[in-house]
């Protein structure tokens, strides 16, 4: 029997089960953020709470994917600063409303943003935002995604931005003509294919389809190169786009036709490009889901959040597959996977462990046990190109105020006064929490943005596999202090970075309010 210090409060073995911050043990979690835990078993004890981490005075950018925004708020004080509505940028797109020629009830997700402060050769310093977004309607011909890089526009005058060069189209004829598998369009660039009876599926793959992510490999005055994660296109692809255009050339395709050991992931969700050793440039890919080509080396339990990553190195005129991780097992829902650099110069492969601490695949998703995530950490040995050893999940623990990490979208080291620096020490994240997986979901936690700490060095070294197995029995957790959310009225907050700094667009606007 358990009773409450200074109350009649009495509390049963076994009660609060359904309580996060119980777990079925017969303890009382008194108070809030500065109160003491206090437990009465035959001896009482208390131990003071751990204090909430104070948050940064940066301001955070933020792709709210559901509100066809992305967003610059003041994380210290919850100040709404700047907004770019995709709907009145990109009226032909997603803007209807706003005088566009896009079908009524359009919208535009933001996925991947990300922001700089551009200082110009006269000293004044500009705004700038480079972004994906997949705009969405009842035609399928109309559901494709746009990139674009834009000069935010200083307060005062009647336009958002200006464009600096903009991808939406793909040119597949230079290099792959007569590929069929890549596109079916006999001319480059065009939106529909020549050939009326070619099947749905083959005709969009002739643009891009949802696309999540993007990495800009290479750019200069006159063009920009990238990797671009095609999500609902099921591929990745190598593009060179000259910035007189908005028709991009396609240099390579990764997929299961064109690249051996692909076929093992499904819904390519984040990809970044990475500097080898040897000078080259990799492609680490995360997938949220498995297709189940055990054949292929895949997983067994193939299907929707049995996910993974992949490194792919450049091979003989085309791709190679280096290595999947975890080698046994699968990620729950991952997203945004990265290699980061310790203080002691070691190097990590750290991801948004969507739902790393539910108690469920998706395919048994329950909103009780499930939304839950984490920040999964694995170690690299001396060669990027041999997959990393499991290290330990970051969790923020549970108690009857702090719910815990929600479905993490993103998770991306900081260094305080250092705009867009990763942390050399890895300590310092901050994390995109979209609440519930999906906004239709029902569950505990808050759509926000919030940041966490942990040492990338920290000696807790667990002997997990890097598995992910029902109830994470292969999992080693470990509790990470973490800033209060900033809730922002967000709907799937998915990307997030932050500033310390910002130019005339941002920095010359009024603070607004944020909204819960």
């Amino acid at each position: 029997m358990l009773a409450k210090l200074g109350s009649d409060e009495v509390f049963e073995p076994g009660m609060g089960d359904g309580d996060p911050g119980w777990h079925g043990a017969p303890v009382y979690r008194g108070g809030g953020p500065g109160y003491p835990e206090c437990v009465l078993l035959l001896v009482a004890g208390c131990k003071p709470a751990t204090a909430p981490l104070p948050l940064p005075d940066a301001v955070a950018v933020v792709s709210d994917s559901g509100n066809d925004r992305v967003v610059y708020i003041h994380l210290a004080d919850g100040a709404l600063v700047y907004t770019l509505d995709l709907r009145a940028l990109t009226p032909n797109d997603c803007g209807s409303d706003y005088g566009g020629t896009a079908p009524a009830g359009s919208t535009c997700i933001p996925f991947q943003s990300d922001p700089e402060t551009i200082t110009d050769v006269d000293g004044s310093v500009h705004d700038e935002l480079t972004f994906t977004y997949d705009r969405e309607a009842g035609d399928p011909y109309f559901e494709r995604s746009a990139f674009e890089r834009v000069r935010l526009a200083p307060p005062g005058g009647s336009d958002l931005a200006t464009v600096l060069w903009r991808l939406d189209a793909l040119d597949f004829q230079t290099n792959f003509a007569g590929d069929d598998d890549a596109c079916i369009n006999v001319n480059p660039c065009e939106d529909r294919p020549d050939d009326s009876s070619a099947t749905l599926d083959l005709a969009l793959r002739c643009h891009m389809a949802h696309s999540h992510d993007f990495d800009v490999v290479h750019e200069d005055q006159t063009s920009v190169d990238l990797l671009i994660a095609d999500t609902n296109n099921e591929r990745a692809l190598a593009v060179h786009l000259d910035k007189s255009t908005t028709c991009g050339v396609v240099t390579s395709v990764l997929d299961d036709v064109h690249v051996p050991g692909w076929s093992i992931g499904r819904t390519p969700n984040d990809i970044d490009a990475v500097a080898l050793d040897d000078g080259s440039t990799a492609a680490l890919v995360t997938f949220r889901s498995s297709n189940g080509d055990v054949g292929s080396g895949g997983i067994a339990q193939g299907g929707d959040g049995n996910g993974m990553v992949m490194l792919f190195t450049p091979d003989t005129g085309g791709w190679a597959h280096a290595w999947t991780w975890p080698p046994t097992g699968f990620l729950n829902s991952p997203h945004d996977s990265s290699i980061v650099n310790s203080a002691s110069g070691a190097r990590f492969l750290v991801g948004a462990h969507s739902d790393g601490n539910g108690q469920n695949l998706q395919a048994d998703w329950t909103f009780a046990d499930d939304s839950r995530g984490s920040v999964s950490v694995a170690k690299f040995g001396a060669d990027l190109t041999e997959p990393p050893d499991y290290r330990f999940d970051a969790v923020v623990a549970t108690s009857r105020d702090e719910p815990g990490l929600g479905f993490v979208r993103a998770a991306v080291p900081f260094v305080a006064g250092t705009p867009g620096a990763a942390d050399p020490a890895g300590i310092d994240w901050a994390i995109a929490d979209s609440g519930c997986m999906s906004p239709a979901a029902s569950c505990e936690h808050v759509p926000g943005i919030r940041t966490i700490q942990f040492d990338l060095d920290d000696p807790t070294d667990g002997d997990a596999p890097g598995d992910f197995a029902p109830h994470r029995a292969d999992q080693t957790d470990l509790d990470a202090p973490a800033s209060p959310p900033v809730p922002c009225g967000f709907a799937v907050p998915y990307t997030v970075t932050l500033l310390w700094s910002t130019g005339d667009a941002v920095a010359g606007t009024t603070p607004g309010t944020c909204g819960t």
